[in-house]
């Protein structure tokens, strides 16, 4: 009975180390994606884009004339630069074929028809920002 006890406990303690490890796996994979790949954002201007310290590729401005930038950058980087932001897209390095397209709204009821066609991640109320095809 002893015997079947201390099989019983090292089939336990190499499931919950192998359980361990799968997570501390899993953790250091995350931990590695959250500062190494690259997402889309939007960082606010409050002063002049240059003062952004990222590459910008599109400088914008809402339909509330707030200014604001979209930059592709680690979360690390965003959080390292101290100015408010948001991310529009997490996945933005998938497979690295994403697009993005920035559409304004000509025609009446242009702008609900594009959210039916394209994948719409912001509308400041002029811009809209979208994954291309």
């Amino acid at each position: 009975m002893n015997r079947h006890i201390l099989v019983v406990m090292k089939g336990t303690c190499f499931i919950v180390s192998c359980l361990f490890f799968f997570f501390l796996v899993l953790g250091t994979h995350n931990l590695r994606a959250d500062s190494g790949q690259k997402v889309l954002a939007k960082v606010d201007i409050s002063g002049t884009v240059e003062q952004i310290p990222l590459p910008v590729y599109a400088h914008l401005q809402s339909l509330d004339g707030q200014d604001y930038a979209l930059v592709m950058a680690t979360k690390n980087q965003l959080i390292g630069m101290g100015i408010p932001y948001t991310i529009l897209d997490s996945n933005a390095e998938s497979a690295g074929t994403t697009s993005y397209l920035i559409a304004l709204e000509r025609l009446s009821g242009a702008r609900i028809e594009a959210a039916k066609t394209f994948s719409v991640l912001y509308d400041d109320g002029r811009n809209i920002i979208e994954i291309g095809c």
